[in-house]
């Protein structure tokens, strides 16, 4: 089948063979000219479909209500692989007797530039979500989302809101995020975004006003059965993190919460640290915890130990925050040791230090090219009877580890693993605790 008609792109004649692909970049044009008056999602549906536009969606929506019809909103992609995608979104309506493009997304450049939320240029896959009216008043609005991927394990979900705004279409930005898709439901004038993060829901209020999203609320539902980490204290207050998996640097996407308390049934998220890794009361018999830095836990805040003792000056920050503080102990001088794959930070009250265990091309004072255990940092910190401390340490290689450090008045020992140690059995257990 053939026609000849009416570009509505530019004031040129645009001939079409219905029967025949068109380019990506002609598909909305194409559409507009060989469907019927009467057509149907179907009928779109089956058009992509001849053409082999298979990762597609098509809607109707009454995005003007006073208009003939009820507008076509429809989405395609090329290519033959899901990430980099080659994707674009139409809006059809029915004026005058035929089908017109009155919204169509830009086309996809190539190479991706990923230009930012707030816009539809660049290499997209657009999926529609829902339709809605969250202002009662007969036009209804598009959720729909802006996604790439490459491929590997990144990916960017941005959703968005197609309206009507002073009578032209408009995407307008809801959210972003790499990782988690959110997803929605309307209470009345209201969208709500819901996304949950393992045992935490996150739950916003979002209203449309002026044609912009306007956030109302945002509460945070917590559940501590389900956390990786959890304290329990004597009189029944449990403090909890859902922050495990992100204590791995092989997890440095991971959702990092933060900690919780929940006591006498309400739940006090702490929003002033970061993520955690390890909960734990010390020999002075306060709370503590450790993760994006090491904190000691108060009422109602986390308290940086930095503020507790004497400076700690690091020459190179190379390892300082680089990976995750997975341990802590505190000796009977109430000075803290905390560790992190690339070494150990001692927190005194006269003096601070820093002991960087190699890494790379990186030499530490000690001249030892080792390291503390690897990704998920097993092997706890374990002071003994004359404030000495153990600690497993690693020699590269996956799964195998050389030897077991001992610090003693800022002097490093390394004992082999085959060495007698000079400490108790119940000592001895202790620093293989987690083998």
């Amino acid at each position: 089948m053939g026609c000849l008609a009416q570009s509505n792109k530019e004031a040129t004649l645009f001939e079409v063979d219905c029967s025949q692909r068109p380019l990506l970049t002609d598909v909305a044009q194409t559409l507009s000219i060989c469907l019927d008056a009467d057509a149907t999602v179907e009928a779109v549906k089956d058009l992509l479909s001849l053409w082999q536009y298979n990762r597609s969606d098509v809607l109707m929506a009454n995005l003007r209500p006073k208009s003939e019809k009820a507008e076509l909103v429809i989405t395609y992609e090329d290519g033959p692989y899901a990430y980099d995608p080659q994707g674009k979104i139409a809006v059809l309506e029915y004026s005058r007797n035929k089908w017109m493009v009155i919204f169509e997304s830009p086309d996809p450049t190539e190479p991706f530039p990923l230009s930012g939320d707030h816009t539809l240029e660049g290499n997209w896959s657009f999926k529609l979500d829902q339709v809605v009216d969250m202002q009662a008043d007969g036009a209804e609005e598009i959720l729909f989302t802006q996604e790439w991927s490459n491929i590997t394990r990144l990916t960017i979900n941005i959703s968005k809101l197609l309206i009507m705004d002073f009578r032209k279409i408009k995407p307008i930005l809801i959210e972003g995020d790499s990782f988690h898709t959110p997803s929605y439901s309307v209470d009345g004038p209201n969208l709500l975004s819901s996304k949950n993060y393992g045992g935490v829901n996150i739950v916003r209020t979002l209203s449309l006003e002026n044609g912009q999203i306007v956030e109302e609320k945002v509460e945070e539902f917590a559940n501590h059965n389900l956390a990786k980490l959890s304290v329990e204290l004597p009189d029944g207050t449990i403090y909890f993190s859902f922050d495990d998996d992100a204590c791995s640097s092989s997890n440095s996407h991971t959702l990092k919460s933060g900690l919780y308390r929940l006591k006498d049934g309400d739940v006090f998220h702490y929003g002033d640290g970061g993520y955690i890794c390890h909960i734990e009361i010390l020999s002075d018999g306060n709370l503590y915890a450790s993760g994006a830095g090491v904190w000691k836990v108060e009422a109602n805040s986390l308290i940086p130990i930095q503020n507790q003792y004497a400076p700690l000056l690091i020459e190179d920050d190379y390892a300082y925050g680089l990976t995750a503080i997975t341990d802590i102990a505190m000796n009977s001088k109430g000075e803290l040791w905390a560790k992190n794959l690339h070494g150990l930070f001692f927190y005194g009250h006269q003096q601070s230090e820093w002991f960087l265990m190699g890494h790379g091309e990186i030499e530490n004072r000690f001249r030892e090219n080792l390291l503390l255990d690897p990704d998920n940092n097993r092997g706890p910190l374990v002071i003994g009877p004359d404030d000495s401390l153990w600690v497993l340490g690693w020699d590269g290689y996956a799964e195998r580890r050389c030897c077991i450090f001992r610090f003693q008045n800022s002097e490093l020992t390394v004992f082999q693993r085959d060495d007698e140690l000079p400490v108790s059995a119940e000592l001895r257990e202790q620093i293989f605790a987690d083998e």
